[in-house]
């Protein structure tokens, strides 16, 4: 009897110190620098920053990047399957006669599994001779009307939610439905774009679709029809214009908080 005593009494320790340390949340670390930390030269500037997240956990990770001037960044996903670190990256394009000098910053915010922010990694610019014409206006582009989804090019407002079932569906490839996507994007300023630039289309954060070698006149607007694999399970589309910041714009930051919710019916094995 005081054998078995002991045995549940080591079992039970054993739980309370093993046991609950595997349920415990992962620990996740981040930290990020920009490159370079002082520019000084013809502008814009492109500063580039260089991150990494660090997990102790295999398991999923959300993030997004964060800045002094308040820029809205779409939220991103890394999986790790084992404990480590993963590398991330941005960029940053900016500085002109209206900017000529600038003191920023940039940083990794998680905020899943854990609310974690890394370093502000900081810059500063001083633009130097050679920079745009003094008065030179540049382009400005971002979306223009509504998103279209579907075969019957049902509409739904930015911001809202939309519901998808089969008769909607282009087709249905191994239980994942692919859709027709009409959108719409312009240049706001005056200015046209040579390009090229790339739009981009995101759902849950993972790239369904994008347009590349594009241009736009001033004041244009430009229709785009394309086709992306969606859901069934339910979630959020996201389209982002001049995905890679390939363009200097007037704006920057007008150009990726574009979203709706999705939500799919009658799909086998929601």
């Amino acid at each position: 009897m005081q054998k078995r005593v002991s045995l549940i009494i080591l079992g039970l320790f054993l739980f309370f110190t093993f046991g609950f340390a595997a349920f415990a949340a992962p620990n996740i670390t981040a930290s990020l620098t920009a490159n370079p930390p002082v520019f000084s030269g013809k502008c814009p500037a492109l500063i580039t920053f260089n991150g990494q997240i660090t997990s102790n956990a295999p398991g999923r990770v959300q993030y997004k990047f964060i800045r002094s001037d308040n820029a809205n960044a779409p939220v991103q996903t890394l999986n790790f399957e084992k404990a480590g670190s993963m590398a991330v990256s941005t960029t940053w394009q900016l500085g002109g006669p209206s900017l000529p000098t600038y003191a920023g910053w940039e940083a990794i915010q998680v905020i899943y599994p854990q609310q974690v922010q890394s370093n502000k990694a900081e810059f500063r610019i001083q633009c130097a001779g050679g920079q745009d014409t003094p008065g030179a206006k540049k382009p400005d582009l971002g979306m223009y009307g509504f998103l279209k989804i579907g075969k019957n090019s049902k509409e739904v407002k930015w911001n809202e939610t939309i519901v998808l079932t089969p008769a909607d569906a282009t087709l249905i490839s191994g239980g994942k439905p692919a859709f027709e996507v009409y959108y719409a994007y312009r240049e706001y300023n005056g200015t046209a774009v040579a390009g090229p630039f790339k739009n981009k289309i995101f759902f849950n954060d993972n790239l369904v679709s994008q347009q590349t070698n594009l241009s736009c006149g001033s004041m244009e607007i430009k229709n785009v029809h394309t086709q992306a694999y969606l859901g069934p399970q339910d979630g959020k589309l996201q389209i982002k214009i001049d995905a890679d910041d390939e363009v200097a714009e007037a704006r920057e930051d007008n150009n990726f908080h574009f979203f709706v919710n999705i939500k799919f019916q009658g799909f086998g094995g929601q």
